[in-house]
């Protein structure tokens, strides 16, 4: 019996989410609809241009590290010559 019942509560959930998500009949419900469509994409657009910033940062700080690196490099070199004359 509980089977029927659950069976019963599932199949009328999924008639309400397709009546209501995938073919809304209110002017309202259609506009709901694009609206949350319209978010998920911007969403989504928002989310991968700060992933790329991210890695942007990311690089732009590698390379900084290994210019004071060179930098680091050069001077030690440039000292050594100096004590060696």
């Amino acid at each position: 019996m509980e089977t029927r019942t659950k069976e019963a509560g599932s199949a009328r959930f999924r008639r309400a989410f397709t009546a209501a998500v995938v073919a809304p009949r209110t002017i309202r419900a259609k506009l709901i609809r694009i609206l949350c469509v319209a978010l998920a994409i911007l969403l989504a657009l928002l989310g991968f241009s700060a992933a790329h910033q991210i890695g942007d940062y990311q690089n732009a700080s590698a390379t900084a590290s290994d210019a004071h690196l060179a930098d680091a490099a050069r001077g030690s070199s440039t000292n050594t010559r100096r004590n060696a004359d």
